[in-house]
């Protein structure tokens, strides 16, 4: 049964989302929830510190039935830290280049698929992943983390931008990844047992089996079995990590010499590191950490702690 008409959702856009869609498409929403009785809130995303942002949309949350978040896998990201463990069931409203997260749960951005997930009211409680660096306070995620070239792509790319992205931006990034890619040697221990050791590669930690462009290096992971999927992939070059690519591509990549396995908890560490930071990135967002002290990542998962409103 919905909640049609006594539903409060609050619905936070992107206006740079969509190329200036998401705004648009926000307000098309909140027609749509009016003309059925409910009661809509709009709220715009700003160029604001993190902290001042949770506070808004923290305040704006209280007593919502629903979060409505119109814009890009980043977007959604940036909400995570006051949504996890809220009870306020989220739907994504689909605006962004990959929309990764909307393709797991078959969400999009047409305001008739959010009509009627509405009407039906079927909420899923899924799994979310926290990554801790350097004792800072863990970080939410829903869709992956990853150190190594395909975060180092992601980094070139935030360096590059200036607006709104399609995926022609990362044309040039992943060219120059290829010419000079960022192959760590890491080592990855999962539940406390050492699985990598001292190894060149890229490293995937993922709690979706969705990724960029299709490649999907995690075919298996669940985001609701209380565990995430560890896949690395040993190269020491560009052949190597293009030839990784190209068969996670056509879902040829499984199997020896790739590892791949599941577990609640992930440590990465690069022992023998020397030079520039490797690149991380979090839910398809560039990484900020700058790794003073070495190295680290932790990773754990923490079932269950969010609640979506499933189409």
């Amino acid at each position: 049964m919905g909640l049609m008409g006594e539903m409060r959702a609050l619905i936070l856009y992107n206006p740079h989302s969509g190329r200036g869609r998401g705004q648009r498409t926000a307000e098309s929403v909140a027609a749509m929830l009016r003309s059925t009785g409910g009661t809509p809130t709009l709220l715009g995303t700003a160029k604001e510190p993190p902290d001042a942002f949770h506070a808004r949309l923290r305040a704006a949350l209280a007593g919502q039935n629903l979060l409505i978040v119109a814009g890009g896998d980043g977007t959604l990201h940036h909400t995570l830290p006051s949504v996890v463990g809220s009870g306020v069931p989220l739907y994504h409203l689909a605006m962004g280049t990959e929309n990764l997260f909307a393709r797991q749960f078959a969400m999009d951005g047409s305001p008739a698929t959010l009509e009627r997930a509405v009407k039906a009211w079927r909420t899923l409680d899924i799994d979310v992943a926290t990554l801790t660096l350097d004792g800072d306070s863990p970080r939410p995620f829903v869709l992956m983390c990853s150190i190594g070239p395909d975060a180092g792509v992601i980094r070139r790319l935030d360096a590059a931008r200036s607006g709104p992205i399609s995926h022609l931006s990362y044309v040039r990034p992943i060219v120059a990844e290829l010419l000079a890619p960022s192959l760590p040697r890491l080592t990855v221990e999962v539940d406390g047992r050492k699985v990598i050791d001292d190894q060149p590669g890229m490293c995937v930690v993922a709690n979706s089996r969705h990724y960029a462009m299709r490649i999907d290096p995690a075919l298996n992971a669940s985001m609701t079995d209380g565990l995430l999927d560890v896949v690395f992939f040993p190269s020491a070059g560009r052949v190597s990590l293009a030839a990784w690519m190209l068969k996670s591509r056509f879902r040829k990549h499984l199997g020896k010499p790739l590892t791949y396995v599941s577990a609640g908890k992930v440590r990465i560490t690069a022992p023998n590191h020397r030079g520039p930071a490797p690149a991380y990135q979090v839910d398809g967002e560039c990484g900020r950490h700058t790794f003073p002290k070495g190295v680290e990542l932790n990773i754990d998962v923490v079932p269950k702690a969010l609640k979506l409103l499933a189409p």
